[in-house]
């Protein structure tokens, strides 16, 4: 593990990631101070990136967790936290970076009344591997948001809604749950609300809704580690259902809540 000191101007997880080698990276948050969501699924998710890449790890990135262990206890035990890990797949393949920060969610607010999304141009080379090499782009893009934004959606040649820089996207038209399932990255988060969907009766359909559709979407709602799901009612200017989080949209988010606090363990 790599442990290094940067400037007092690098104040985010972006700014930092790109001051360091390149290569495949996850983040994820704590629970409870020291209990994590499908840790496992993150770390395998590493090797599954450096794969993708064509430069496969020469260790298991299961052997992390100690070091993860490490950074809570500089902690208060009540702070929950944010981290990211990154691995080197250019400079010294191998070479692992980790980093941490108190955890930020979003608002009461936005989770009550829902957020507005924009949509961009961003497309990942690779969708299926969480490289660092998007993260410039999308640091750009973002800097661009005026600030009722929260996210923005990234689109296909033929304008469908793929997922956002930091997020998978979700709709809910027809009473169905639509997400695109082959052109974007496995969210360790979207995995889980898939299940719990499925669970609740609800029929998936692992494909795209064009963006020109957004006014019939009933719902419609992003998921990522620190956000869980997070209630869309605007995208760009078109207005989701009536400018409310829907019912489907608030069950899952209270049954994921539930599926949480099941499954969360120890690090």
């Amino acid at each position: 593990m790599i442990e290094k000191d940067f400037p007092e101007e690098m104040d985010s997880f972006d700014a930092i990631t790109m001051a360091i080698p390149g290569g495949a990276y996850t983040t994820f948050r704590t629970y409870e101070h020291d209990k994590a969501l499908r840790l496992e699924a993150h770390l395998i998710r590493l090797s599954e990136t450096a794969q993708l890449a064509g430069e496969p790890l020469g260790y298991d990135p299961l052997d992390i967790r100690p070091y993860i262990c490490e950074i809570l206890d500089h902690y208060p035990d009540e702070q929950d936290l944010r981290i990211r890990i990154v691995i080197d797949l250019h400079q010294n393949p191998g070479e692992t970076y980790l980093m941490s920060e108190p955890l930020k969610t979003p608002s009461e607010k936005d989770y009550r009344d829902g957020i507005k999304l924009v949509t961009c141009d961003h497309q990942r080379i690779n969708p299926k591997a969480k490289l660092t090499r998007s993260i410039p782009g999308a640091q750009e893009i973002r800097e661009g948001f005026d600030e009722d934004v929260h996210e923005a959606l990234m689109l296909d040649e033929d304008g469908c809604i793929l997922e956002g820089l930091t997020s998978n996207f979700f709709a809910v038209f027809k009473s169905e749950l639509w997400t695109n399932e082959e052109a974007v990255l496995s969210g360790v988060t979207r995995s889980l609300v898939i299940e719990v969907a499925e669970n609740a009766g609800l029929k998936i359909n692992f494909q795209s809704l064009k963006l020109e559709m957004a006014g019939e979407f009933e719902e419609a709602f992003i998921t990522s580690s620190s956000r869980a799901i997070l209630p869309v009612v605007q995208i760009n200017n078109t207005i989701i259902a009536h400018g409310v989080p829907g019912f489907i949209t608030r069950m899952l988010m209270y049954q994921l809540k539930i599926r949480i606090k099941q499954e969360i363990k120890g690090i």
